[in-house]
């Protein structure tokens, strides 16, 4: 599934992508056991981690999982009061181009929900998220409620499916 950009749009991908291995490497200095602020880089692997385990690890690549497990984690902080809905919009404008070439997920929500319990960052009982109060301003989320979480599920397949529109 290759994806095609014009000059602009390699140039402006360029610049996030480097910028966020830049990040990336700055947290993982400051916490190399992922014990402490290096957490913040799972945003979105919670409903990753889901789908392709629930999709039996076949048809989604880990970057094309967390690629639609962020989708999901935008909506989950919009839900949680953490982002308002125009942020949570704006945010996934950068998500629409790539998501419009991920296969279908065809799971039901429940599908996805039931095996989030065994993912390996979970604390206690249940999952955590990453969520976003804004761009740089992740929040840790143990325990959200769980129709919240499959309210973003439903989204997250709602986003995927049609190929990015809301």
């Amino acid at each position: 599934r290759p994806l095609t950009y014009t000059p602009a749009e390699r140039r402006k991908w360029t610049v996030l992508i480097e910028g966020a291995v830049l990040f990336k490497a700055r947290l993982v200095a400051c916490d190399p056991f992922d014990r402490g602020l290096r957490c913040i880089l799972n945003f979105g692997h919670t409903f990753a981690h889901a789908i392709e385990k629930a999709e039996g690890y076949r048809r989604y690549h880990h970057g094309e999982a967390v690629w639609a497990g962020i989708a999901g984690a935008l909506h989950l902080s919009h839900l949680a009061g953490c982002l308002s809905k125009k942020r949570r919009d704006e945010y996934l404008d950068y998500l629409v181009a790539p998501v419009s070439r991920l296969p279908v997920l065809n799971r039901p929500a429940d599908a996805y929900l039931s095996v989030m319990r065994y993912d390996k960052k979970n604390r206690g009982s249940g999952p955590v998220f990453v969520l976003l109060e804004a761009i740089g301003r992740p929040v840790l989320s143990s325990a959200p409620p769980v129709a919240d979480i499959r309210r973003a599920i439903e989204f997250m397949r709602r986003f995927v499916n049609s190929g990015g529109r809301i």
